[in-house]
C-alpha cells in the first residue's frame, strides 16, 4: 500500500467518526458513544458539538435516557477551571474492560467519608449523602464530589450536575443576595437550592465508579482492549495514536496487543500514513477507506470540519489547515 498523505487520513478520520455523513436515532448515539468511548473529551462541547455532528437532531433526553437505563457510564478525568472539565463515555458492558488501573489518589478528609457513604449506602441522591457525610455547609459536599469526580471515583446516572457546572458559581452568587420568599416562590426555590448545595448537586444519583463496573481486567487484557478500541475509534493505530489518546505506557503498552492481532490476520501492518510511525495497524476496512479518498479531489470544508471536531485528539500532531 502507498502511504497516503496526511491531510488524507485527516479526511479519513472525519468520515470514519460519521461527522461527513450523520445518522439519526438511539442507534446512531450508541454507536457513536461505542466508537467515542474512553476518549476525553470537553464537557462543555459534548452536547453543544461533539454528539450533535454525529447524529441528527440530537437530544439531550436520548443519552439522559440511555444513563437511566444503567446503558451509559460517564467519568470525569480532570477539571479545565472550576466549570469545565473532561470527562470519557462508556457503554456500561464495555467498562470494565477498558478503565485502566490507576493508583488511589490522595483526597480531602470529606472525600473520603463521602467514598465511604456510597461504598455502604450504594447509589444516593445529594440530601441523604450530604448528612451522612457531617452535614454543615452544603459547598463542601459539593466541593468534595466534584474532587471524586475529577479523580475518576465518583459519577452520577444522569449529565445534569455537569450541564449545571458552568452556571454554579453564578447561581451560587445569587443565592447568597436572594432573601425567602413565600413557599413556592422563585426566591424561595433558589434559596430552597442554595441550602440544599444547589441544583447542579441535588440532580442525579451518585455512586462510586467502582461499584458501576465491577472487578478490573488484568493490565495484559486491557491493552489488548484498548489496542481494539483505539482501531475502531481511528482505523488505524500507531505510535501518534497512543500520544494523541494519552495512554498510559504510550505506545509500547499496545504493541504486544497489535502485534497478535496482526498474527492472527484481524488487521494488517504497514506504512499507511506518510511521516507517521513505522509501525501502523489498521482494519482493512479504513485501508480501503483510505485509498478511496486518495483517489478523490481534496475537499478543504472537510479539513476544517475534522480541525473544528473538539473530540479530536491529534491536535498539532497532523497538518490542519489555517
Amino acid at each position: 500500500v502507498v502511504p497516503a498523505e496526511q491531510h488524507t487520513f485527516v479526511r479519513l478520520l472525519t468520515r470514519w467518526h460519521g461527522v461527513t455523513v450523520p445518522r439519526r436515532g438511539l442507534d446512531a448515539l450508541l454507536d457513536t458513544i461505542e466508537i467515542l468511548q474512553g476518549s476525553s473529551l470537553p464537557a462543555s462541547e459534548l452536547e453543544r458539538e461533539i454528539l450533535p455532528a454525529r447524529v441528527l437532531d440530537y437530544s439531550p433526553g436520548d443519552l439522559d435516557a440511555l444513563m437511566a437505563s444503567g446503558n451509559v457510564v460517564w467519568i470525569g478525568r480532570e477539571p479545565l477551571g472550576d466549570r469545565d472539565g473532561r470527562i470519557a463515555l462508556y457503554l456500561a458492558d464495555a467498562l470494565p474492560g477498558l478503565l485502566a488501573p490507576a493508583p488511589p489518589p490522595e483526597l480531602s478528609e470529606r472525600a473520603q467519608r463521602i467514598a465511604g457513604v456510597l461504598r455502604e449506602m450504594g447509589a444516593s441522591f445529594f440530601a441523604p449523602l450530604h448528612q451522612a457525610a457531617g452535614g454543615g455547609f452544603p459547598g463542601d459536599t459539593h466541593a468534595a464530589l466534584w474532587e471524586l469526580v475529577w479523580a475518576g471515583i465518583v459519577t452520577n446516572d444522569t449529565l445534569h450536575p455537569l450541564r449545571n457546572l458552568r452556571n454554579a458559581k453564578d447561581a451560587e452568587r445569587g443565592h447568597r443576595e436572594l432573601r425567602d420568599g413565600p413557599p413556592g416562590s422563585p426566591e424561595f426555590l433558589r434559596r430552597f437550592r442554595a441550602r440544599t448545595g444547589g441544583s447542579h448537586a441535588a440532580e442525579g444519583r451518585w455512586s462510586l465508579v467502582a461499584q458501576r463496573c465491577g472487578a478490573l481486567v488484568t493490565p495484559t487484557v486491557w491493552s489488548a482492549n484498548i489496542a481494539m478500541q483505539l482501531l475502531a475509534r481511528n482505523g488505524i493505530v500507531m505510535r501518534e495514536t497512543a500520544i494523541a489518546e494519552n495512554i498510559p505506557g504510550g505506545y509500547p503498552v499496545l504493541y504486544p496487543a497489535l502485534k497478535t492481532m496482526e498474527e492472527n490476520g484481524s488487521v494488517r501492518r504497514g506504512m499507511f500514513v506518510a511521516g507517521l510511525g513505522a509501525a501502523q495497524f489498521a482494519h482493512t476496512s479504513a485501508i480501503d477507506m483510505l485509498r478511496s479518498l486518495r483517489a478523490e479531489p481534496d475537499r478543504p470544508e472537510a479539513l476544517h470540519l475534522a480541525a473544528a471536531d473538539p473530540a479530536n485528539p491529534y491536535g498539532s500532531l497532523l497538518p490542519w489547515p489555517g
